[in-house]
């Protein structure tokens, strides 16, 4: 008995130190070349390290490495930014512009996640891009608007949510493995290489085009 309450003990602080690592770590993202912009007006070149949770916008070309060796190409006038791995998910929040993403195989419950404003999109190792834009012409509306979707908000329905993020279409294109799409609305398809996936903010539906 007495031996099964320390291993109870030991197990509960494995978990504990386990869920703490994976809490507390944020991803691990170096600029290879291209140029970032911080929202202060901060430049960001190659070799620097990427900040989580803040506004970027690509000034030009931008590719990006994650730790694992995953990548990413973010095109000009593209606006991100990282979220912290929780649990050593790697997360990138996609506003408005394109991504191009190479993901490394992952471990066991990991994943790679890109978050728009029309959902989400899950990988463990695949190649595939992601393009958002939204029909509002204001940039400057459109940038608070749609500023950062909190990863709880992702599935919610657009109840209450800005207009702007209901003009919010995303595109996502497989190039190499499978890919896990998910909309605001719970709504989710698998796509294989060759297909093309369309998520609309304000429809529950999405669009699959291509493949068999």
């Amino acid at each position: 008995y007495r031996l099964a309450k320390i291993a109870a003990a030991v197990a509960i602080l494995a978990f504990a130190a386990w869920y703490a690592v994976g809490y507390f770590s944020v991803p691990n993202v170096r600029i290879i070349d291209g140029t970032l912009m911080m929202s202060d007006g901060r430049q960001m070149t190659s070799g620097s390290k990427v900040p989580d949770e803040s506004e970027l916008t690509a000034a030009q070309l931008t590719s990006a490495i994650f730790s694992d060796g995953s990548k990413i190409s973010i095109a000009q006038d593209t606006r991100i930014s990282l979220q912290p791995a929780r649990f050593s998910n790697r997360t990138v929040q996609l506003s408005d512009g394109n991504i191009q993403c190479e993901v490394a195989r992952q471990k066991a419950g990991q994943s790679f996640r890109v978050l728009t404003p029309a959902g989400e999109i899950k990988a463990v190792g695949t190649k595939f891009s992601v393009d958002s834009r939204s029909s509002k012409n204001s940039d400057s509306a459109s940038r608070n608007e749609l500023k950062f979707i909190h990863p709880l908000e992702v599935g919610v329905k657009e109840d209450g949510v800005s207009a702007s993020r209901q003009d919010s279409v995303v595109t996502v294109k497989v190039q190499e493995g499978a890919v896990l799409v998910i909309n605001r609305y719970g709504s989710q398809n698998r796509l294989t290489a060759g297909q093309t996936a369309v998520l609309r903010s304000g429809i529950s539906v999405i669009d699959v085009f291509g493949g068999k």
